[in-house]
């Protein structure tokens, strides 16, 4: 299939449609529609079908994982991250598109839902308070209580926010099932069921601070920070003037 193009036409979204239904059709035929498929042999075999790149036919900023989550929503469901993103038909997205997310602890949302700078990790604790915290690649766990969130599990940026917001709940559940953790436990008070009805997963946009809500001083962060770079069994040798203390929380 070779199509009529200029880039002009592909920045006004003409092909996105045409381009969503040859993914869809083809997943279907494949003979094992809910395996994943990487977008990057998509790529390959939609250039080869159009006879255009797949950045010529969508446009410039334009991403085949948007085009895919947009048109084709309540249609597929997307797993992995950035060169390993994957497509496949999920036969009960419909079922669960209109469905609304339970509202989660705001730091526990962000951490899941943030993406993790390349070339660092990303640790969460549960308690006493959820914190999570990013360090360098070679870090370790800071100390017992705390495990890793791979990146992974981390949505994509560029997939539209409902896909986006279902990915990053859907990784959350997933990750307190594999460690035997309770998730209702982390569910705000407020989510009743008719606070669930004029809920908008777009409000678990909002960006919770890497420290608790009642713990928002710099200093304290800063502090917070120094402590956990340093492993617990070697916390006894270490000393602070008191002076150097009410500086970081005065």
């Amino acid at each position: 299939m070779n199509l009529p193009h200029t880039e002009a036409d592909s920045a006004k979204g003409s092909y996105d449609k045409t381009v969503a239904e040859w993914v869809y059709k083809f997943l279907v035929e494949s003979g094992e529609p809910a395996k994943p498929v990487l977008l990057s042999k998509l790529g390959g075999r939609i250039a080869k079908e159009f006879g255009k790149p797949v950045r010529l036919l969508l446009g410039r900023g334009i991403t085949l994982s948007q085009i895919l989550s947009e048109q084709l929503e309540g249609k597929v469901g997307f797993t992995g991250t950035q060169g390993t993103l994957a497509v496949f038909l999920d036969e009960t997205a419909t079922s669960r598109r209109d469905e609304p997310l339970p509202r989660l602890d705001k730091v526990l949302w962000t951490a899941f839902f943030r993406p993790i700078k390349e070339g660092d990790r990303r640790f969460l604790r549960l308690k006493p308070e959820v914190y999570f915290w990013d360090g360098p690649e070679d870090s370790a766990a800071p100390s017992p209580g705390w495990e890793e969130i791979e990146p992974h599990r981390i949505p994509p940026e560029e997939l539209a926010l409902p896909q986006r917001n279902r990915a990053a709940y859907n990784a959350i559940e997933e990750w307190f099932k594999l460690r035997g953790y309770v998730l209702q436990d982390h569910v705000k008070a407020e989510n009743s069921p008719q606070a669930r009805s004029n809920y908008s997963p777009e409000l678990n946009l909002e960006v919770a601070p890497l420290v608790s809500n009642t713990m928002t001083s710099k200093g304290i962060d800063a502090l917070r920070h120094l402590v956990l770079s340093i492993p617990e069994k070697d916390r006894k040798g270490y000393s602070m003037p008191l002076d150097l203390l009410a500086a970081l929380l005065l």
